[in-house]
């Protein structure tokens, strides 16, 4: 999961890259240039540029496989039309599904992207939309060591430590729009608006420690489900001039971020915590009551609500 990545003048809590056309990672210190993130991050900035349909046609169809039975399809579409070729449409769909080379794990992937835009003589107007949908039963997460132990022969690479009924989930969509208009040759006018949602849910090994050589470990078992909105915007300047035979260029942004997140369940579910081993994990089934079975990992009531807002804006001049 990237934190606090930002895609024309909207945030994503998660993304896949086959709906981006390049990304760029500037390294170091961003917070003098592009203002403290939301999660309060000072180092570098992660850019993901959506894809554009180009000026020539495009229909692409790459399947991949991964083991041990991962399938899947990538559909990549791109058009222009109109007389100056000025109305431009890009659509990206990926599915994967199956079992992955980890024994009893299986992830699913899917997204929907839609990208529109229009270019004018003056004026640049763009329009995102996308869907994603990441699943995996039966992930694996770090462990720990006890104060004391030494670090254990590690366990075969297919080996899964978390239950295969644990299962971590993150639905995200959302809606980008931009525009630019050139004032004259010299000084160029944005804005940008933005919207997206996220819903994620959790349930499995928390948190997991080896207690001795052994490699018997002790684990925490806990079913989280958090809700996030966030909308953001912006709106700026960008002139070039020179001096002296120097080129300069100035640039004068306003932007503004707003989310709301509600966190939901247990980090640690009374009785269910179970201590096994490295090399030979052993969870047993879903826990059941008498008469019907049920399932204290689907998460379908709030244990614990706590709603967390975050609002900012910020002005710039470099």
């Amino acid at each position: 999961m990237l934190p606090a990545i930002h895609i024309e003048g909207t945030a994503l809590q998660a993304g896949q890259p086959e709906m981006f056309e390049r990304i760029e990672l500037l390294k170091g210190p961003s917070a003098l240039l592009n203002g403290m993130p939301p999660n309060g991050s000072v180092a570098g900035t992660v850019n993901l540029v959506p894809k554009r349909a180009g000026e020539q046609p495009l229909t692409r169809l790459t399947t991949s496989y991964m083991s041990d039975a991962q399938l899947g399809g990538h559909l990549d579409v791109g058009r222009r039309f109109g007389q100056g070729q000025q109305f431009g449409v890009r659509f990206n769909q990926v599915y994967r599904d199956g079992d992955t080379a980890v024994d009893g794990q299986r992830m699913k992937v899917g997204v929907s992207a839609l990208a529109l835009d229009w270019r004018g003589e003056r004026a640049r107007l763009s329009a995102d939309f996308y869907s994603a949908d990441d699943k995996v039963r039966g992930q694996n997460r770090g462990i720990s060591l006890a104060p004391g132990v030494a670090v254990p022969k590690p366990p075969k690479s297919d080996t899964l430590l978390n239950p295969d009924w644990a299962y971590v989930e993150s639905k995200d969509k959302g809606a980008m729009l931009r525009g630019e208009f050139d004032l004259n040759e010299h000084v160029l006018a944005y804005a940008a608006v933005g919207a997206s949602k996220t819903d994620y849910a959790f349930s499995g090994t928390m948190s997991a420690q080896v207690i001795n050589a052994a490699g018997d470990y002790n684990t925490t078992m806990g079913q989280l489900k958090m809700q996030l909105e966030k909308k953001s915007a912006e709106a700026g300047l960008r002139a070039t001039f020179e001096t002296f035979g120097i080129g300069h260029q100035l640039t004068v942004n306003a932007t503004h971020y707003d989310d709301e997140q509600k966190d939901f369940g247990r980090r640690s579910v009374p009785g269910a915590n179970v201590t096994t081993n490295i090399y030979h994990p052993v969870w047993g089934r879903l826990p059941t009551s008498p008469g019907r079975p049920c399932n204290i990992w689907k998460i379908a009531w709030p244990a614990t609500v706590s709603p967390i807002r975050c609002r900012c804006w910020m002005i710039g001049c470099s």
